[in-house]
């Protein structure tokens, strides 16, 4: 598993996943490019990290969602993605997101009842209409709203966007990795609609988010 769009974001590899074969990727650096705001650029580089499989991923998360982002504009890769998820058996655990289309409209064709969150282009189509103020519009057809709380420094949810993602019975996961608002400012409008966060900071989050114990 790789959980970004190019190979330099966080191994000594160079381009996208795709064009390397697993037994290729699985000798890289996943520590290499650590990036996380409270580590030192290089306190992973050279431990022996190694990228995750997908069975890997499922046994160190039972119980768990999975977020599985595909970055895949032709849809090439669905019915291997769906047959690897199928002989795994995770279909109910696991959330499937593209930002192309094309990938999640042909695997619904496949398996409709899977989880699928949301992607860029239809949350920034939700905040035009919302800024109109044409609530009739806003319309998401996925099942999860996975967004970060901020989009070119604004604030991604309104109090009549985060009702309407309630009023659609949608569930929203929010992006907090270095999102400015996170920080500084939480909505209180956001906590009924917020089921879940995404973060490499799991100690801030917890934090931030579970009340304290009495």
């Amino acid at each position: 598993m790789f959980p970004g769009h190019r190979l330099e974001e966080m191994t000594n590899g160079q381009g996208t996943p795709e064009i390397l074969r697993w037994n290729q990727m699985s000798y890289l650096d996943a520590g290499f490019n650590t990036q996380w705001p409270d580590r030192r650029p290089d306190e992973f580089r050279g431990k022996g990290i190694r990228l995750l499989t997908l069975k890997r991923a499922a046994e160190i998360t039972k119980g768990r969602l999975l977020l599985l982002t595909f970055f895949d504009p032709n849809a090439t890769y669905v019915q291997e993605v769906v047959t690897l998820i199928n002989s795994l058996d995770l279909g109910e655990r696991v959330i499937i997101r593209s930002p192309f289309t094309k990938f999640v409209r042909e695997m619904k064709k496949i398996e409709p009842l899977w989880l699928y969150g949301s992607d860029s282009p239809g949350i920034s189509r939700a905040m035009i209409f919302d800024n109109l103020r044409i609530e009739t519009l806003i319309s998401f057809q996925e099942d999860v709203i996975v967004s970060p709380m901020s989009m070119n420094n604004s604030l991604v949810f309104t109090p009549t966007l985060t009702l309407e993602i309630q009023r659609q019975k949608k569930s929203l996961i929010l992006e907090l990795e270095d999102d400015p608002f996170s920080n500084n400012f939480f909505p209180e409008w956001i906590e009924g609609a917020l089921k879940g966060v995404l973060t490499s900071r799991p100690n801030w989050a917890l934090k931030k988010f579970r009340p304290a114990a009495p």
